[in-house]
């Protein structure tokens, strides 16, 4: 249930659950206990899946317990790519006027 069904279930305001929540550590570590059997069941649905071949699930569980991204190399690992930005001059009326506004710097 999320802590806003949790409150109507108790019959109390959400801002009424929060604070007793906060509060109270026997509450907050049973939300946390729930919270984490919730975790462990839909890692298992989810690694089932995966091993099912269910391609978003593979994605999925690779980016989220592995650091996967879309591109570039997960988290922590390898060498980063490197970006390179090229910036050109706006467009001109003539070449002529293009190749003067080119800062080029010194031929090496």
């Amino acid at each position: 249930m999320s802590e806003t069904q949790i409150a109507r279930a108790l019959g109390v305001n959400y801002r009424t659950w929060m604070r007793v929540r906060a509060e109270d550590d026997r509450i907050a570590s049973a939300l946390a206990e729930t919270r984490k059997v919730e975790e462990e069941e839909l890692v298992s649905i989810l690694m089932d899946k995966a091993r099912g071949g269910d391609t978003t699930a593979l994605i999925f569980a690779l980016k989220g317990r592995h650091g996967y991204r879309d591109q570039g190399n997960p988290q922590g690992t390898g060498d980063p790519k490197v970006n390179v930005t090229i910036n050109l001059p706006a467009a001109q009326p003539t070449i002529e006027a293009y190749v003067q506004g080119l800062d080029v710097g010194p031929v090496r």
